[in-house]
């Protein structure tokens, strides 16, 4: 049995951990479901017997690591008001989680978040938006956010942190029309507002597919991903498909751009634009960004990012203005047509299992096989398996067996 002087100590531990937000995001044992129902009443206490109806109304009656249990049917908006946050001072903590019960399919008109520490899982939400007014930080208290296989048509993220979008899809964009009938110009779009104020900082976008975002209208940019500020951004392990203008744009418009991983994503070839990636230096800056292991049906932009570096990666082409003009740091990657721009990169066709079918698996006998770049390479592929697998890891998003 620990002494007292043992206990003491592990009890204020723990009360630290608690404190500077560091509690994993998970549900706590122990804690008795809630929940909400297209049938139920706010009036009620979110039971099994006497579910409440809207989330705002689960959320303000959890508690921190509580489950609300989502009843199947249609809902209107839900808005999450941020004058019921919990914890909003802790940048982490554990999460009020809503989830679909057992066999359930719920289809959430729209989510507004104004709330920290709350997570949703496997539900369609039509489209959803979280937001921090640094303006008035009482009213809006959005942050560590979770959406887990989440099918969306559109999201965005206004200077809030800690947000993790794993799993799910996201598009077509048109599916998602606002108020006014107008739908979103961009599958997801992550800025700053005020400009510089507070940019959106700590987001991972994880094995989504992202696809058929078009344009609205004639004077629309459509990205499947528009960034206009951001710092520690990890765009991971996706796939891009029919994207109008691009499959990712970064451009600091509104803030920083700086902390970029983009890693093992398949990026198909846009509907009207020039770049798969259009990484945009502004005034602000374009500070260690890294483009590695991925797999590009379309160029990626090498010339405006004087603090990035691609390597790993395949695309179509590489000219010879466009590598003497790259301020990105350009190795170990394999392009099939052009030239070298590097010694360490290489020049060749690059063979997949079904190009014209989006399956970019790396065919037997590829270029990319063994092309990688053996010091700085994504420990696994676009699928989780263990890179790398030969002598050398592949280039590309693709590991082959």
């Amino acid at each position: 049995m620990a002494s007292p002087r043992r206990l003491l100590l592990i009890t204020g531990l723990c009360g630290l951990v608690a404190l500077t937000g560091l509690l994993p995001s998970t549900a706590s044992a122990g804690l008795r479901k809630l929940y909400v129902s297209p049938k139920g009443s706010d009036g009620r206490r979110c039971t099994s017997a006497r579910p409440c109806r809207s989330f705002d109304r689960a959320y303000r009656v959890a508690r921190l690591g509580q489950v609300v249990i989502v009843r199947g049917g249609a809902y209107p908006k839900q808005v999450l008001e941020g004058d019921g946050a919990k914890a909003r001072r802790l940048a982490r903590a554990r999460d009020v989680i809503f989830r679909p019960a057992p066999g359930a399919k719920v289809k959430v008109q729209e989510i507004e978040i104004r709330v920290p520490h709350v997570q949703f899982h496997k539900m369609r939400i039509v489209k959803w938006e979280a937001d921090y007014d640094v303006r008035d930080p009482r009213t809006y208290a959005a942050g560590d956010l979770t959406f887990r296989r989440v099918r969306t048509h559109h999201f965005s993220l206004t200077s809030v942190r800690h947000v993790r979008v794993i799993g799910g899809t996201v598009g077509p964009n048109s599916g998602a029309p606002s108020d006014s009938g107008r739908w979103p110009q961009d599958g997801v779009n992550i800025n700053a507002w005020p400009e510089d104020r507070r940019p959106p900082r700590n987001i991972v976008i994880k094995g989504v597919y992202i696809h058929d975002v078009r344009e609205p209208s004639g004077e629309a940019h459509s990205d499947c991903i528009q960034v206009t500020a951001g710092v520690n951004v990890r765009i991971l392990r996706n796939r891009f498909r029919n994207c109008e203008h691009a499959d990712l744009m970064i451009k600091g418009d509104q803030g920083p751009i700086r902390g970029f991983l983009i890693e093992n994503n398949y990026l198909g070839r846009t509907l009207s634009a020039y770049y798969s990636i259009n990484l945009y230096e502004t005034s602000r800056g374009c500070k260690d960004v890294l483009m590695r292991n991925n797999t590009a049906l379309q160029n990626i932009r090498l010339d405006s990012c004087s603090g990035g570096r691609m390597t790993g990666t395949i695309q179509p082409s590489m000219r010879r203005y466009t590598c003497s003009q790259a301020k990105v740091k350009v190795f170990w990657n394999v392009f099939e047509s052009g030239v070298r721009c590097g010694r360490t990169n290489r020049v060749a066709r690059v063979h997949f299992v079904n190009r014209a079918r989006f399956d970019l698996r790396l065919a037997r006998r590829s270029a990319a096989i063994n092309r990688g770049n053996p010091r700085n390479f994504a420990r696994v592929d676009i699928r989780g398996h263990k890179r790398p697998m030969g002598k050398r890891p592949d280039a590309g998003a693709h590991e082959r067996r």
